[in-house]
């Protein structure tokens, strides 16, 4: 081994040794004190407690740390609203692409809407939901009727 690498070697152990038995102003005085823990937060994470070692100058001694608390779990997050009810969807459709009353065969109301279109069977729901949607495509003087319930939606 060459000198400079045996130097260093006796330095680091000399270092790691004065480390270790507390080499200082305190050598009198007894160990060191014990680290404390933290608490672990968010799901419920863990605490660890800290440590430490006795001193060794005579009647040092020194106690582990404390360990830390559990942190806490969050809380719950809210249910989502329902949606608008199918005749509420449909009626706000005609309206907007028909317009309530604005002939003598349409829907004269959004009640009147809603209440002949929970009336209708699944068939002529369907009906009134396609031409609707081809009203909304354009041609509303062909469809706007149909979408009112009138034939072939009847």
């Amino acid at each position: 081994m060459s000198w400079n690498l045996l130097r260093t070697l006796g330095i680091l152990t000399v270092v790691s040794s004065c480390a270790l038995v507390g080499c200082g102003e305190d050598d009198d005085k007894g160990g060191g004190t014990g680290g404390t823990g933290t608490g672990g937060t968010g799901t419920g994470g863990t605490g660890t407690g800290g440590t430490s070692s006795g001193g060794t100058s005579s009647g040092g001694t020194s106690s582990g740390g404390t360990a830390g608390s559990a942190g806490s779990a969050g809380s719950a997050g809210n249910a989502g609203s329902a949606g608008a009810s199918a005749s509420q969807q449909f009626c706000d459709g005609f309206d907007a692409t028909c317009v309530y009353g604005a002939e003598s065969n349409y829907y004269a109301s959004e009640t009147d809407c809603k209440t002949k279109f929970e009336g209708y069977d699944s068939a002529r729901r369907t009906c009134v939901i396609e031409h609707l949607a081809n009203a909304v495509a354009g041609n509303k003087a062909l469809h706007c009727p149909h979408a009112a319930g009138e034939a072939p939606c009847n």
